[in-house]
C-alpha cells in the first residue's frame, strides 16, 4: 500500500453536517478542530498523518512468533515510551510498512490517523466494517477524518458536554484527568469565544444518506 488517496481538504459542508450530527454548535465542533487535532490531515504527499504506536501493536500481535519479530525489529514493545517515535512522515510510514510485512491488520489498528489520530484499532466504533476500509476513508479526505474523530466522540457520549459548552467536563473527559495542567480546558473556551457568532448555530440532524456522504469517493 502506499496509502495515497484524494486527500480532500476539510469543507464548511464537511464542519456543518458533523455538528449536525453531534448535536452542538458549528462553533463546538470548530474550537474542537482549533485546539484538540493537528491542524492537517495529510502531508505533503497526499497520505495521512499518521503515528505509528509500537506498544499498540505489541498489544495487537497475539502470535508469539510475529510478537517476537516485531520486538527483535525494534517495531514492538511493551511499554509506551520505551523508545522515541520517528518525527518525520518519512520514517512513521517506513515504520507501519514494516509492520504490515509482519501483520497487516495489526499494524493499521496500531496507527493513529489523520486530523483526529483517532487510532485504527477504534474503526467498529468509528462506523466502519474493517480497519482497512477505516483506512481508506482516512486516505479519501479531511471530512473522513474528522467523521471517525465525531463517531469516536459520540461513543464516549462527549457530545453532551459540546451541546452544553461544557469545556471542563469534555476536556476531563476526552484528554485524561491531567487536561487542565494543559489547560484544555480554557484553550477551547478560548478557541470558541473568538469564533463568529455565524457560527454559533446548530445544524439541523443530517439524514444517514447526507452523513455518509462525507465518505463517498
Amino acid at each position: 500500500m502506499d496509502f495515497t488517496g484524494k486527500a480532500l481538504p476539510l469543507t464548511a459542508n464537511d464542519i456543518e453536517i458533523i455538528s449536525g450530527y453531534l448535536g452542538c454548535q458549528i462553533a463546538a465542533l470548530h474550537a474542537i478542530i482549533i485546539v484538540e487535532t493537528i491542524g492537517e490531515g495529510f502531508g505533503s504527499d497526499n497520505r495521512p498523518i499518521i503515528l505509528f504506536e509500537p506498544h499498540i501493536f505489541y498489544s495487537e500481535l497475539t502470535v508469539p512468533s510475529e510478537r517476537q519479530r516485531a520486538s527483535r525489529e525494534g517495531l514492538a514493545y511493551p511499554k509506551w515510551g520505551t523508545k522515541p517515535y520517528p518525527t518525520t512522515q518519512k520514517q512513521r510510514y517506513i515504520y507501519l510498512e514494516q509492520a504490515i510485512e509482519i501483520n497487516e491488520t495489526a499494524a493499521l489498528s496500531s496507527c493513529s490517523w489523520g486530523i483526529g489520530q483517532v487510532l485504527g484499532l477504534n474503526y467498529k466504533i468509528c462506523g466502519f466494517d474493517t480497519v482497512n476500509d477505516f483506512v481508506n476513508a482516512m486516505m479519501y479526505s479531511t471530512g473522513s477524518q474528522l467523521y471517525a474523530m465525531a463517531r469516536f466522540i459520540a461513543a464516549d457520549h462527549l457530545q453532551v458536554y459540546l451541546r452544553n459548552l461544557a469545556w471542563a467536563e469534555f476536556a476531563r473527559r476526552y484528554n485524561g484527568p491531567a487536561y487542565a495542567s494543559n489547560h484544555y480546558d480554557t484553550k477551547l473556551k478560548s478557541a470558541y469565544d473568538r469564533l463568529p457568532a455565524a457560527e454559533k448555530i446548530t445544524p439541523k440532524i443530517p439524514t444517514q444518506g447526507e452523513l455518509l456522504s462525507i465518505l463517498k469517493n
